[in-house]
């Protein structure tokens, strides 16, 4: 819970800062762009370590259940940082001039 909470907190940070506080132009594709990866980014992490915590109540309470949550996790955590990487590489690609 206090992962999520930090990643929503982050999430809010970003917002505030951009739509409040820095007067940029939202339309530009590199704003939107720089938005998506710091949102993901947060988002990544999280689920990061809610894996790692699954895992490691795995091995103090043997249970094969949390071991293979823990692991399909981590493999949505890679999952999300893959297609991440492919976004920001296609959408770096479509407005190089």
């Amino acid at each position: 819970m206090i992962t999520l909470g930090l990643a929503i907190f982050d999430f809010g940070k970003t917002i505030l800062e951009e739509e409040v506080l820095v007067s940029i132009d939202i339309n530009h594709y590199n704003s939107t762009r720089w938005t998506i990866m710091r949102f993901m980014s947060a988002i990544i992490i999280a689920v990061s370590i809610e894996a790692l915590l699954l895992m490691l109540k795995s091995v103090l309470n043997p249970n094969i259940d949390q071991l293979m949550n823990g692991v399909w996790m981590l493999w949505s955590g890679v999952g999300l940082l893959a297609g991440l990487g492919l976004y920001l590489k296609l959408s770096r690609d479509t407005w190089k001039v």
